[in-house]
């Protein structure tokens, strides 16, 4: 019958992840790499690692298979890390920054999009007043409904900047449409 059996380092006890199925142990030992050795009955590489005991004469060290939390992964900008002790593993999650910066990433985007909105009124405002003309209401008024909806998508930015709360970014976010 075949066994599962994982690698570890023998320096430091760490799974390496690599593993083989086979039921001959002579055969499993002539494919151990260097500074190696194996464990069956790994369930999660992990969170588990091999802690080398000696044996009742002293002679022998014994890997026995022990559970260990592996340390907390670096945080990058926006990303914290939580330890899942049903999966036994570390969660990334966003942090306050990160959720902050994505609503302002949102906002920004509806800014832009409002700015494509101003080319053509503005233009034709611009042709009349070349023209020495009256610029047309409907383009005027245009500009204004826009740069009335770019001031409220800034002051909702401020918003965001000040926020101390994920409630708080979460009202914020409904206003962001």
């Amino acid at each position: 019958m075949n066994t599962t059996w994982y690698v570890f380092r023998l320096a430091d006890g760490m799974l390496t992840g690599d593993k083989l199925q086979i039921s001959s142990v002579a055969d499993r030992d002539r494919q151990t790499p260097p500074g190696c050795g194996w464990i069956s009955g790994v369930t999660n590489v992990g969170a588990q690692r091999v802690r080398l005991a000696p044996d009742d004469f002293g002679v022998a060290n014994i890997p026995l298979l022990e559970d260990w939390n592996p340390p907390e992964p670096s945080g990058t900008f926006g990303v914290g890390w939580t330890w899942d002790d049903t999966a036994r593993e570390w969660v990334s999650h966003e942090t306050l920054d990160g959720f902050k910066d994505r609503l302002r990433r949102r906002a920004i985007a509806q800014l832009d999009g409002l700015d494509l909105l101003l080319a053509r009124p503005t233009a034709e405002v611009l042709q009349a007043m070349v023209a020495g003309d009256t610029p047309p209401a409907a383009a005027v008024e245009k500009i204004r409904d826009v740069n009335a909806a770019k001031a409220s998508l800034r002051q909702l930015m401020e918003a965001i900047s000040a926020a101390a709360t994920v409630e708080e970014l979460e009202t914020l976010k409904g206003d962001l449409g």
